[in-house]
């Protein structure tokens, strides 16, 4: 092994802004005056960030599973390369995992953002 790759994710991925206990405390605390129901950040603070740990789970399960994918190609050979031959090799290897990762990402969103629409479609065609 020659190259190692660590991803590095937004820091609110790794933050206690996303953890079980925080999205827990924020959904005690929400106001309870209906006046101030939509106009309150609490009220739909669970939600926001039970949201962003969903984006922050998913952009780490799909950045792993590219991995996988392009971590499967190996270079053996029978004789010695030249470093600029493994430079541009490894170069390679790291443009499409990083292309399998942004694609993938973005397949996944795509499925988020149909299915988002389509769960409000029918809310709105279910009100009265």
């Amino acid at each position: 092994s020659f190259i190692s790759i660590s991803p590095i994710f937004h820091p609110v991925c790794t933050s206690w802004l996303i953890s079980p206990e925080w999205i827990k405390y924020l959904a005690h605390v929400k106001t309870r005056r209906i006046d101030y129901l939509n106009q309150d950040f609490r009220n739909n603070a669970p939600s926001f960030f039970n949201s962003l740990l969903t984006l922050c789970t998913l952009s780490k399960t799909t950045v792993d599973n590219a991995w996988n994918v392009v971590n499967h190609s190996l270079l053996i050979t029978d004789e010695a390369v030249t470093s600029d031959y493994l430079f541009a090799r490894a170069y390679a290897v790291f443009n499409a995992y990083q292309t399998t990762a942004v694609e993938e990402f973005k397949r996944s969103l795509s499925i988020i953002d149909v299915q988002t629409q389509s769960m409000l479609v029918t809310a709105g065609n279910n009100v009265k």
